[in-house]
């Protein structure tokens, strides 16, 4: 099961956002490996998923459906 079939059935809320680019920081806590990897869209990516994240949890808290997918939302067919 996908998570865009279990938002339609209202059993989770997510939400996502496309760039153009992608932006990788590499944090280095030693050079013996212990090192994380974020990657994050170039134009606001989590920062803007967050935004409709939060929309979408109002929504479910008021018992309205998701019905729509989080990938065709306006500000994420702008950017591509």
């Amino acid at each position: 099961m996908s998570l865009k079939d279990l938002n339609h059935q209202n059993l989770i809320v997510y939400s996502t956002h496309r760039s153009k680019a992608a932006l990788i920081t590499c944090l280095i806590f030693s050079y013996n490996g212990k090192h994380a990897h974020f990657v994050d869209g170039s134009d606001g990516g989590y920062a803007l998923a967050a935004v409709e994240l939060k929309a979408r949890l109002q929504l479910a808290k008021r018992g309205k459906p998701n019905q729509d997918n989080p990938d065709s939302h306006p500000q994420r067919r702008r950017a591509l």
